[in-house]
């Protein structure tokens, strides 16, 4: 999962692989990509701060105590949410 994954990135221009002297490849980050970081900011650090909660879960530590409150929190709102789900944001008007 991860080759592909490298490859599309490379493919967009993303991030730069380079063969290092061992053979080894090695990417980077190109301009382009740390552009595409730099307006995504908040995304990036959505994933940055989920992996590290799935890095201590899997290293065996607990889950603090305020986190497994929202999750149950939030799992019992939409379990208990009768209907359809809509788009919270107003129509856009087509007047200027």
């Amino acid at each position: 999962m991860v080759y592909p994954t490298l490859s599309l990135l490379a493919d967009e221009g993303l991030i730069a692989g380079v063969e290092d002297a061992s053979g080894k490849r090695v990417f980077s980050v190109t301009e382009a990509g740390q552009v595409w970081l730099d307006e995504n900011r908040a995304a990036v650090d959505g994933v940055m701060q989920r992996m590290a909660l799935a890095a201590k879960f899997v290293a065996g530590e607990q889950t603090p105590e305020v986190v497994r409150e929202a999750f149950h929190t939030l799992r019992q709102a939409v379990q208990m949410k009768p209907g359809g789900w809509s788009d919270p944001r107003p129509p856009r008007s087509s007047r200027p």
